[in-house]
């Protein structure tokens, strides 16, 4: 079963330094992932919610020209990013917030890990 967790609301500079954690995050557990860009991005409406298929080694440059062409803003617009093999979402939010959701097993780590990154600060 699917669940999620949610981050409290983050500004501009936390959501902009979590970005590349959160890149860090789906490289050391693997794959490929498969991108989508949602509700308000800046494309004609039948190119939103398409999947791009991508290897993580490309989704920060992807995230940055993005973010360079205004197709979304980070708190602003959402793109989703999932992992192809198993059940990892993470997207940012208009609610200037990451989502990220799973089975509960691969959410505790991700929430540990998180977690510990925090800690660390």
């Amino acid at each position: 079963m699917e669940e999620e967790i949610v981050t409290n609301p983050l500004t501009l500079q936390q959501l902009e330094k979590s970005v590349p954690e959160i890149v860090n995050l789906l490289l050391a557990l693997g794959a490929q992932v498969n991108v989508e860009c949602g509700y308000a991005c800046n494309l004609p409406i039948d190119e939103l919610w398409q999947t791009m298929q991508m290897d993580l080694s490309h989704l920060q440059d992807f995230i940055e020209r993005s973010r360079n062409n205004r197709i979304f803003e980070l708190g602003r617009k959402r793109p989703a990013c999932k992992r192809s093999r198993t059940a990892l979402g993470v997207s940012s939010c208009h609610e200037s917030d990451f989502i990220v959701s799973s089975d509960r097993e691969l959410l505790e780590y991700v929430a540990m890990t998180w977690n510990r990154r925090v800690s660390l600060s």
